[in-house]
């Protein structure tokens, strides 16, 4: 488990698939980020495999206390 991980204040531009893709984590903080354009383009099969939903900006799963 990762704790107390802050994702702030970042710009995310022109991405295709999930921007983010975060797992396992406690007392993580999403703040302030601004997404661009996101899924604009065909998303590779990354991560497919795990089960991540390619249609999705982010992309959050085993945490608590997340905000």
């Amino acid at each position: 488990m990762f704790r107390t991980i802050q994702i702030e204040d970042n710009l995310f531009e022109s991405c295709a698939g999930p921007n983010l893709v975060i797992t396992s984590a406690e007392g993580m903080i999403l703040r302030g980020n601004l997404f661009v354009s996101a899924m604009q383009d065909m998303p590779p099969d990354t991560g497919a495999s795990y089960g991540i939903t390619m249609n999705s900006v982010i992309w959050i799963e085993n945490c608590k206390d997340t905000t």
